[in-house]
């Protein structure tokens, strides 16, 4: 599949667009210091910055830790990077505010409809 085929393409895409700087790694439980390496995973420096030109800001690296605790049956179905692709389509769609709470919000809905 490609791209213009395949919805989760699309849709890591769009997060990969609109938010470079973020993301998402899946932990055991929020105390973890490590985190499962996934094949979508992207590698980022401690200090690394991006540049959006979508609203001329600059920005740290934002990792948002999804915990298999929290969403077993959300991240046993999608990798952490699909799920918070899925949450930023989510939001962008029902005009909420893109922050940290409301990703996670969606996640727990999904959870609750797995």
């Amino acid at each position: 599949m490609t791209i213009a085929t395949d919805p989760r393409a699309q849709i890591k895409a769009n997060l990969a667009r609109l938010l470079p700087y973020v993301r998402f790694l899946k932990v055991k439980d929020y105390e973890s210091t490590t985190y499962f390496e996934q094949c979508d995973t992207p590698k980022f420096e401690p200090d690394q910055t991006f540049y959006n030109s979508l609203d001329g800001k600059t920005y740290k690296v934002l990792t948002i830790l999804l915990s298999m605790k929290s969403f077993p049956r959300v991240l046993a179905s999608m990798t952490a990077m699909e799920a918070g692709a899925y949450a930023l389509d989510r939001c962008l769609r029902e005009k909420w505010t893109v922050t940290e709470d409301n990703l996670r919000s969606v996640l727990v809905h999904l959870e609750m409809e797995m």
